[in-house]
């Protein structure tokens, strides 16, 4: 049983090369984040590519050292800022600038920005 807005249920003409990536990556990180982790280095270096003999891509997240769990907030309960500069959220920038230890924890919406 597939959900009334899953991917695969669109009837139309097949989609996009990086609308399917898009679409894998995004899938991911959803799995990532129902078992309560946040990645906090999404970047395409940490994304694997394969592709089989048929030609079908597949595409999952990679390098989860920086990881962590997340509270009921959806929110790191480590502080501090880590991760790639160039693919984080604003809110962790604003924290750089203002030295807010609180403001810089990692949080699924950062993830989800970064993507």
């Amino acid at each position: 049983f597939l959900k009334p807005d899953h991917p695969r249920k669109y009837k139309g003409p097949k989609l996009p090369h990086h609308l399917t990536v898009f679409i894998q990556l995004a899938t991911g990180l959803e799995y990532i984040h129902s078992k309560n982790f946040i990645h906090r280095d999404i970047k395409p270096a940490n994304v694997l590519i394969s592709v089989d003999s048929d030609g079908l891509v597949t595409i999952k997240w990679a390098d989860f050292g920086l990881s962590r769990l997340v509270n009921e907030r959806g929110t790191c309960t480590l502080s501090g800022i880590k991760g790639t500069m160039n693919w984080f959220a604003p809110e962790l920038l604003r924290s750089i600038e203002r030295d807010d230890v609180e403001l810089g924890r990692g949080t699924v919406k950062s993830d989800i920005f970064a993507l």
